[in-house]
C-alpha cells in the first residue's frame, strides 16, 4: 500500500539544537545586514533581509513545536503539518473536477500529534461535491498505519469552489468528522478550495494547527493558502 512520507519532527533535543542554530544565524545575519547597508550595499541587504526574514519564521515555528512539546498541561489537540504534504495533498486532490479523498497518518506525542505519511484512498463513487471511499480499502490503510505504529490525524478533500470561504465543511463533512471523534480517532478534518486555501475542522473538540515549511501562509485561524506547487 503506497504511502508517501513527509518527516517533519526530529524530536525534543533536535528542536532545541535547531533553536540555538537558528539564534546564532539570526545574529550573523544582522550583523552582516548592518554591514551592507553602511557600505551603500542596498542589493546585498536586500538579499540578507529576506534571509533573515526566512531564518526568524523557521526559529518560531520550532519555537511553537518545542512549546507543544513540553506543554503536558495544554490538553488542546495540535496537529504538526508540514508544507510539502499540503502540496502533495493538493495536487493529488486537484488532478481531477471529480472529489477525491486522502488519508495522513503521524503520530502522537501527548498533545502534538504529526501529519507525515499520506494516501490517496480508492473510491465507490466520485462526484462533482461528494466522493464515496472504498471501505475494505480503507480498513486495509488504517490497519497499515497501525503496523507502522502511526494514527490517522487528519484526512483531507476539496470543495469545487474558489477564495477562503469556499471550503467551509458541509453537514456531511461534520457528520464524517463525529463519528470519527466518537470513535476516538485522534483526527482533524481538512478541505482544499480549488485555488487552494486549505481549511482545518473539527466537531467539537478544540485543536490547533501549525505549519511548518515554505509555501504555505496562515490567513487566519485554521486556513492556509498554498503559495508554492
Amino acid at each position: 500500500m503506497k504511502i508517501k512520507s513527509f518527516n517533519i519532527l526530529p524530536g525534543t533535543a533536535a528542536l532545541e539544537a535547531q533553536r540555538a542554530s537558528f539564534v546564532e544565524r539570526n545574529q550573523a545575519l544582522q550583523a552582516k545586514l548592518r554591514q551592507s547597508i553602511s557600505e551603500y550595499s542596498f542589493e546585498e541587504a536586500d538579499r540578507l533581509y529576506t534571509e533573515l526574514v526566512q531564518t526568524n519564521r523557521l526559529r518560531q515555528t520550532v519555537e511553537e513545536i518545542n512549546l507543544h512539546l513540553q506543554a503536558e498541561q495544554d490538553l488542546v489537540a495540535t496537529f504538526l503539518v508540514g508544507s510539502t504534504l499540503l502540496q502533495s495533498a493538493f495536487s493529488i486532490l486537484s488532478k481531477t473536477p471529480t472529489e477525491a479523498i486522502v488519508y495522513a497518518s503521524g503520530h502522537r506525542f501527548g498533545n502534538l500529534l504529526t501529519v507525515e505519511g499520506l494516501a490517496e484512498l480508492e473510491l465507490e463513487a466520485s462526484e462533482y461535491v461528494y466522493a464515496s471511499a472504498d471501505a475494505g480499502f480503507t480498513g486495509r490503510l488504517l490497519a497499515d498505519f497501525e503496523e507502522r505504529g502511526q494514527v490517522l490525524t487528519c484526512y483531507l478533500h476539496a470543495h469545487p469552489g474558489k477564495g477562503p470561504s469556499a471550503n467551509h465543511p458541509s453537514q456531511i463533512d461534520l457528520a464524517c468528522q463525529s463519528r470519527f471523534e466518537q470513535g476516538n480517532y485522534p483526527t482533524v478534518g481538512g478541505i482544499f478550495s480549488r485555488d487552494g486555501y486549505a481549511r482545518f475542522f473539527s466537531n467539537e473538540k478544540p485543536f490547533r494547527v501549525i505549519v511548518a515549511g515554505k509555501g504555505a501562509d496562515r490567513v487566519e485561524t485554521n486556513l492556509f493558502k498554498i503559495t508554492a506547487p
